[in-house]
């Protein structure tokens, strides 16, 4: 009888919670990739992709959505010397007046994972886009990249990336030292307002992610990296300008090799 109870409740409210889910169509165009999804203080979906446009051209283009019918896509940016792959894909942030910021992916070398971050801003919703500026200024050819990119208060934006200016170069671009762990804050008039150093060694492969609490804080967690190869979350938080010392979400005790 418990048994046929907890069907007879699954039978009256899985069809609902599935009529919820609804089906719209993309609006980016056949053999696109590299998608990401921002949310704006206006309740707005912002979806952004890479397409191809021949050769080593890419394209990087997004639209908005508030309804579930889409905007036509906008240009954000194109180039012929980009870093574009499955895992570290571009991504937007928007204010509620439609101030944008959105991050890409540029090669700074030969090495395969010599590339560094690239990002634009626009204050008319995306219809035109600012010159774009590097998010890093140690012109390094390593790699940067795990971007996580959120609006701030005033109209800014905060940028968290993995780092690998202190890792050098080696055989195929990966070298020996440590990656690190930075971030950058940036309004609409340019380059970024120096870096914030919050740690220095930290898994070198792993995404970043970030997400506003209520009072405005920041929380941010990522991938560690201990002496002894433990890769644990760690977690810190942005709370009047500065970064709190990290801490272990949870300990795991992960090791790559098992």
């Amino acid at each position: 009888m418990r048994n046929a109870g907890i069907v007879l409740l699954l039978a009256l409210f899985v069809p609902r919670l599935l009529a919820q889910v609804r089906e719209i169509d993309s609006p980016a165009a056949p053999g696109s990739a590299e998608p990401s999804l921002a949310r704006g203080a206006d309740g707005a979906i912002y979806l952004s992709w890479i397409e191809r446009e021949g050769g080593a051209r890419h394209a990087f283009r997004f639209s908005r959505t508030l309804d579930g019918s889409w905007t036509e896509p906008r240009t954000i940016a194109r180039g012929e010397n980009w870093f574009v792959n499955w895992a570290d894909v571009p991504s937007m942030a928007a204010h509620e007046d439609g101030t944008l910021a959105a991050h890409w992916l540029e090669k700074v070398g030969p090495g395969t994972y010599a590339y560094g971050v690239r990002l634009s801003t626009s204050t008319d919703r995306g219809e035109t886009w600012r010159e774009p500026f590097w998010l890093h200024a140690d012109g390094t050819q390593t790699e940067h990249g795990f971007v996580s990119l959120l609006p701030r208060a005033g109209g800014r934006f905060v940028a968290v990336w993995l780092d690998g200016r202190a890792m050098g170069t080696g055989v195929d671009g990966e070298g020996e030292g440590d990656m690190s762990l930075r971030a950058a804050t940036f309004g609409t008039a340019g380059g970024p307002d120096g870096e914030a150093l919050i740690d220095a060694r930290v898994c070198e492969c792993c995404a970043t992610s970030a997400a506003p609490l209520p009072d405005g804080t920041l929380a941010l967690v990522y991938r560690d990296r201990s002496e002894g190869e433990v890769r644990d979350v760690s977690i810190t938080y942005l709370k009047d300008g500065a970064w709190s010392a990290p801490r272990t979400l949870h300990a795991d005790d992960w090791k790559i090799d098992g």
